[in-house]
């Protein structure tokens, strides 16, 4: 869910909608509250700010996909000034944590991956912040990722959690 984007909603039919980001943030509190831990509060650090981030992402898609089809403007401009700000923001702290544990406990080789992977994400939610943007000023009349139903990657899971761990199959449909 962290890769998943808020406008193509590639696995909005794969979570527990109804409790995908309480179950975060519950998490994200727990896991920091364990983060003075002297030997391993680094990576609780690291698990509870992912956690934070997706408290508020996890379901982003679909809350975007309702404001936008009841034309609630209001709603919209909510997910705009702290939705998504909070998100970067956290996104932010992740990567500084996340790059603090990787050269804690790994070489420094590969995390340059991630750096491409966190970044690109960084990258998509600040183009999404510009697509509200200009459909709230008017600039755009719509926003047509929105206007579609998301569909089950996997009809047969569809409302059900689905383990995909793969960066190319979760950013995009598109190949990459």
């Amino acid at each position: 869910l962290l890769y998943n984007d808020p406008l193509e909603r590639l696995y909005d039919r794969h979570m527990a909608r109804e409790t995908v980001s309480e179950s975060y943030r519950r998490s994200a509190e727990k896991l920091l509250s364990l983060a003075d831990n002297e030997r391993f509060g680094y990576i609780y650090k690291t698990l509870g700010t992912l956690c934070e981030i997706l408290s508020v992402k996890a379901d982003l898609g679909w809350r975007l996909y309702e404001a936008y089809g009841a034309g609630n403007k209001e709603a919209l401009e909510g997910i705009l000034s702290f939705d998504l700000p909070f998100v970067i923001a956290k996104l932010s702290d992740f990567i500084d944590t996340f790059r603090a544990q990787w050269y804690k406990e790994s070489k420094t080789f590969g995390f340059s991956q991630q750096e491409i992977r966190l970044g690109g994400l960084m990258a998509r939610l600040d183009s999404v912040m510009l697509r509200l943007e200009a459909y709230l000023s008017g600039e755009i009349d719509r926003i047509e990722e929105l206007e579609y139903e998301s569909l089950p990657i996997i009809p047969s899971q569809d409302g059900k959690y689905i383990n995909a761990n793969h960066w190319r199959t979760n950013v995009s449909a598109g190949v990459l």
